[in-house]
């Protein structure tokens, strides 16, 4: 990264620093930029700070208390967000998502600033006409937009009838992983009262409808019976996260009667050795752009279970290091699991193939890198 690039300064705007993947990155990114340049990056949030603001030391987190119920927008907020770009020497908003997008690129209209938005996924919960007319709007104000991956770049230009000449896809990418102490390891196992000789599958994410657990306990509940009957070691499930969904992932598992084999780790800030922990990763998600999460359990050699969703079927396909299921129909997962789980000389080959992956390809100096250029190509 040249010099000049590494003094842009930005301001990341999202609706709140709460956990999630999406505010997990902005994080990432905004450390890892101070890092490099110190005070160049600063967060704006919407809404409210949220968890993850106290942990980023060293880092600038402004909140402008908007009153997003306002129709059609909350004016105030967007005067806000431009005074807070004057002050700070903003040279360029980048929002994140939907909701960011409208007022980030409000506010850099007013101010004659710099501003791209990123899609992290396929926004679900904005497909209905108003949100689609918005982010029609905000598009023609945004020169341009980066994608996480080809398929949300496809469902922008698709759905927001973004022009695809201003899509650029910067994929997600990670850190290299560092291997935990096996001390670390079998406190954590020991904490969550987890045997030692069974076999744990583990995700990492937050606890919401869209990660489809409500579809896997079934599922979950039969392969435990399985090896039960096989006497096979036991299976445990660790989640590691919060969120919305996890009181009603209590009482399926308690309806199922696999609570037992069901841990919640609760939201952690430092992931690795839980990766460490897991003899496989497993992510049953209704919808996915390009899961964080999965990269980093590749990048620890990990292998996978996961939907067929967003970027999985790339990711585990080209990488040959994991087992894709059908999003739409559950039907077979409880046999594609189960001999995937039994088959413990591919599995290890599985992880090797995905650490091996994920260093080739999906690194966080990659991503930054390419960010860099696109910052340095706006604002000059």
């Amino acid at each position: 990264m040249s010099n000049q690039a590494q003094r842009k300064r930005i301001a990341h705007l999202v609706i709140a620093l709460d956990n999630g993947g999406l505010e997990n990155l902005v994080c990432r990114w905004t450390v890892h930029r101070n890092k490099r340049t110190p005070n160049s990056t600063c967060i704006i949030c919407l809404d409210h700070t949220g968890e993850l603001a106290s942990d980023l030391n060293n880092t600038q987190v402004i909140c402008v208390d908007a009153q997003r119920s306002r129709f059609p927008y909350d004016r105030e907020a967007v005067r806000r967000i431009a005074d807070i770009c004057s002050k700070e020497k903003i040279q360029l908003i980048h929002s994140h998502n939907l909701v960011a997008h409208q007022y980030g690129a409000l506010a850099a209209r007013s101010k004659g600033i710099a501003h791209i938005q990123t899609l992290h996924g396929f926004n679900m919960h904005c497909r209905n006409i108003k949100e689609r007319i918005r982010a029609r709007i905000m598009g023609r104000l945004t020169p341009m937009h980066t994608a996480v991956s080809e398929k949300v770049g496809d469902f922008m230009q698709n759905f927001y009838s973004i022009p695809r000449s201003r899509i650029q896809v910067i994929a997600n990418g990670v850190d290299p992983h560092h291997a935990s102490e096996p001390e670390v390891i079998n406190k954590i196992r020991s904490e969550l009262s987890i045997p030692n000789d069974a076999v744990v599958l583990g995700s990492v994410g937050r606890l919401a409808h869209v990660k489809g657990w409500d579809i896997f306990l079934p599922v979950f509940a039969k392969l435990i019976q399985q090896h039960e009957l096989g006497k096979a070691q036991p299976l445990h499930l660790v989640l590691v996260g919060d969120g919305p969904d996890r009181e009603s992932i209590e009482s399926q598992a308690d309806e199922l009667n696999i609570s037992k084999h069901l841990h919640f780790a609760g939201f952690k800030n430092e992931c690795g050795p839980y990766y460490d922990l897991f003899d496989i990763f497993l992510m049953p998600s209704r919808s996915e752009g390009l899961s964080v999460a999965l990269l980093e359990a590749m990048a620890a050699g990990c292998p996978s279970i996961a939907t067929a969703v967003g970027e999985h079927t790339k990711l585990l396909k080209e990488s040959q290091s994991g087992t894709l299921l059908d999003a739409s129909d559950a039907s077979d997962w409880l046999e594609i699991i189960s001999e995937t789980i039994n088959n413990q000389i591919a599995l290890s080959e599985m992880g090797e193939k995905a650490k091996r992956y994920v260093e080739a390809h999906y690194t966080q100096e990659k991503t930054m890198s390419a960010f860099e250029s696109l910052y340095n190509n706006l604002t000059n």
